[in-house]
This record gives structure tokens, C-alpha cells and sequence, in this order.
């Protein structure tokens, strides 16, 4: 007879897109969600560090979310990204995302986007002084080499 139980948790395993299709090079991961190509890390705290890439025919879309201690960034504050031994200043929006649509948060994204690809650490301050770090063990893998590209293959 069949035990149910195991063949539940077996089909829930198997259709959790996360768990069954993401890609994962070291401490990084990667993964399709509703057109939107996530790239992600999560620390030993649980603290999340996400960029969310769409391609689309003008120029790609980018977001970056970052949670620490299960919190988005404070609203409408600076958050500041220490990666290598550079330091990148965005300002988050009303969400707590850290959009980069504006001119100079694109370039502030493509200069954040190469650093993490060839640092090894990410350093992530909020203004109300939480802080999380990030392994970048696997981001040069999981990463393409152009910010937002679509991944080869």
C-alpha cells in the first residue's frame, strides 16, 4: 500500500520551483520567478541579499531587495554596500527596494553588479545601523558577466 504522507511531501518537493529548478554555485543561487531571473544569497542569520533582473527590448529591469532580521531597508534611506573594498550608496523607496532605474543608480547598479562579481565579500548597512554580511562565494558563477544579462545556456 501506499503511504501517503511520504508521497505528498515527495510531490511537494518536486513541484516547489525553488527547491527542484534553482541553481546554486557556492553560496549563490538563481532561479526563474514570473519573468523576473532572481539571483540571491542568503547568510547564517537568515538575512537575504536579492537582485531581481527582467529582460525586456529597451533595456533589462533591475531591482535589489535585502532583508536583515526579516525587515526590508528602512523607507526612503540610504542604505550603504561595502563589497571588496568599495562602497556603494543607494537609497531605498517607499518598499524598502532599492530601485535603479535612475541614471545614476543604473551606474551605481553595473559598478555594484562587477564588484560583487569579483569580491569576495558584501557588507550591507542600513540607517537604522543593522547590518548583515554576505559571502560572494559563487557570484561569478551565478552572476552572467553583463548586469541584468540573460544567463547562457
Amino acid at each position: 500500500m501506499f503511504d501517503l504522507k511520504k508521497i505528498a511531501i515527495f510531490l511537494i518537493v518536486m513541484l516547489t520551483p525553488s527547491a527542484v529548478f534553482a541553481d546554486q554555485v557556492g553560496r549563490w543561487h538563481s532561479d526563474t520567478v514570473q519573468g523576473f531571473t532572481k539571483y540571491w544569497t542568503v547568510n547564517r542569520d537568515g538575512s537575504h541579499f536579492t537582485i531581481w533582473c527582467k529582460a525586456q527590448k529597451t533595456r533589462p529591469v533591475s531591482l535589489i531587495s535585502i532583508d536583515i532580521n526579516g525587515e526590508p531597508a528602512p523607507p526612503s534611506k540610504r542604505v550603504l554596500i561595502v563589497v571588496g573594498r568599495s562602497l556603494v550608496k543607494l537609497t531605498a523607496d517607499s518598499n524598502g527596494y532599492l530601485p535603479t532605474s535612475c541614471a545614476a543608480c543604473a551606474d551605481s547598479f553595473v559598478y555594484l553588479w562587477n564588484r560583487i562579481r569579483s569580491s569576495n565579500h558584501l557588507s550591507v548597512t542600513f540607517d537604522d545601523d543593522r547590518r548583515a554580511g554576505f559571502s560572494l562565494d559563487g557570484a561569478m558563477d551565478i552572476l552572467p558577466g553583463s548586469a541584468c544579462a540573460a544567463a547562457a545556456g
